[in-house]
């Protein structure tokens, strides 16, 4: 296995719930504890002084492991990575090379044991693990000197809305010991809450309905009850393989509370890595 945390610092295996298992930047818990609102977080992530000497340390501890584990390998990817980590992103997870990676190491291999590489090998334009990514944090970013785009969060192994982009997924984490799996008992449909001010004298749900078959598991969390009947949800994905509507995005959702069950778990982040996933 290839790992490498360059560029997720202090993420770790991690289950919450029974909503999710994968990798978790466990640093960021405190942080949460620590804002006043989201929007006090997602202020604190984007600035890098808050978390310069985590990256570096990081960065220097995962790039001396790797070259240690790699010192018998015939083939070494340290230095190369070392040389290409700013200008190519090389990881989309601490364990998931990157395609271009990927097409590195195996012309190493070809030229080691002298075979020739199919010439469609170098045109491949879609990541080789494609089902798993996350995003780079800003002040990653800002401290590394990046010259890519950050990406988004993806585990098509658990969810099946689209990749959320780098504020749904702080957002994700910021509500995670709030959020609850709720699952359809019948065919039913939520309806997208639009906000609109009250002041314009709206109907503030008047988004467009949206439905889900009996089976269908979303990850949400509670907002507040709206009647005898309703709830406000703001839901954060749905599950892959459950949900009849793949392309259902984050929003805020009136939701009919006696067509769901909500699970009772108790949530919170459980470390389940080994050594070499916490660094």
């Amino acid at each position: 296995m290839i790992q490498w945390n360059g560029y997720f610092p202090n993420y770790s295996n991690t289950k919450i719930g029974e909503w999710y298992q994968g990798w978790w930047p466990v640093f960021l818990d405190k942080l949460v504890t620590e804002s006043d609102d989201l929007n006090n977080f997602l202020e604190k992530v984007f600035l890098k002084e808050d978390f310069e000497q985590l990256v570096v340390s990081n960065f220097n501890e995962t790039t001396f492991r790797l070259n240690k584990n790699e010192s018998d390998c015939d083939i070494k990817l340290s230095q190369y990575i070392l040389e290409n980590y700013k200008n190519i992103r090389l990881f989309l997870t601490p364990n998931h090379p990157s395609s271009h990676l990927y097409k590195y190491l195996a012309s190493k291999i070809s030229d080691l044991i002298n075979i020739q590489l199919d010439n469609s090998f170098e045109e491949i334009d879609h990541e080789v693990q494609s089902g798993s990514s996350l995003p780079i944090l800003p002040s990653v970013k800002k401290v590394l000197n990046l010259r890519f785009p950050a990406g988004s969060f993806c585990n098509k192994f658990i969810f099946n809305s689209p990749n959320l982009s780098i504020k749904e997924y702080l957002n994700l984490i910021y509500c995670a010991k709030e959020i609850k799996k709720l699952i359809a008992k019948n065919n039913t449909r939520v309806y997208r809450i639009d906000f609109i001010p009250e002041s314009l004298g709206k109907e503030r749900f008047n988004g467009k309905p949206i439905s889900f078959q009996k089976g269908s598991r979303i990850l949400a969390k509670y907002i507040c009850r709206i009647d005898k009947m309703y709830d406000e949800y703001f839901v954060h994905a749905s599950y892959f393989d459950s949900s009849s509507n793949a392309n259902f995005y984050p929003c805020s959702v009136k939701v009919y509370r006696g067509h769901w069950i909500q699970t009772k778990e108790e949530l919170g982040p459980e470390v389940l890595g080994d050594e070499n996933t916490n660094i």
